[in-house]
C-alpha cells in the first residue's frame, strides 16, 4: 500500500514502508493521478503518476520505488576523491546517485568556475552521458 492507503497493491493490504505522503486526483472518468513521497533512511523519492486508471496508480507506484530503491544508491562525495580544481563542497551531505552496478570511478565531473572570482562554482557529474548530480 503507498501511505498507508487502504487499497490492496498485488494482494498486499500493508502500507508501503518508506512512504510518507500521498496525494491523490480523481475524475469521473475514474483517470486517477498520483503523487507519493518515500524514504528508505537513505533515499528519499518522489514518484509521480498521471492519467491513470483504476487501482494502477498504486500498482505502478510501489512499481516505482522498488525498482528505484532495488537498483540505485545514493553515493556521498564526502567519501570520495575531489575532482581536479575542486578544494571541498559547499554542502558537506553533497552526494550522486548511480545505479547500483556503477563505480564512481565511472563518473565524470566537470568543474566550471563561478564568474565572480571568488573561486566558487559548480561541479556537473555524469554516468554514461547522463547528469547524476
Amino acid at each position: 500500500m503507498i501511505a498507508g492507503a487502504s487499497r490492496k497493491i498485488n494482494g498486499d493490504t500493508t502500507a508501503y514502508p518508506m512512504a510518507f505522503n500521498k496525494n491523490v486526483v480523481r475524475n469521473p472518468a475514474l483517470i486517477r493521478s498520483m503523487l507519493t513521497m518515500a524514504d528508505n533512511g537513505d533515499m528519499q523519492l518522489v514518484a509521480v503518476v498521471l492519467y491513470d486508471f483504476g487501482n494502477d496508480a498504486y500498482i505502478d507506484t510501489r512499481a516505482m520505488f522498488d525498482y528505484a530503491y532495488s537498483n540505485f544508491s545514493k553515493i556521498s562525495l564526502k567519501d570520495q576523491k575531489l575532482p581536479e580544481g575542486v578544494k571541498s563542497y559547499e554542502d558537506e551531505d553533497a552526494y550522486i546517485v548511480l545505479p547500483k552496478s556503477a563505480q564512481f570511478s565511472d563518473v565524470k565531473a566537470e568543474v566550471k568556475e563561478d564568474s565572480n572570482k571568488d573561486g566558487s562554482g559548480t561541479v556537473t557529474f555524469t554516468y554514461k552521458g547522463q547528469e547524476v548530480g
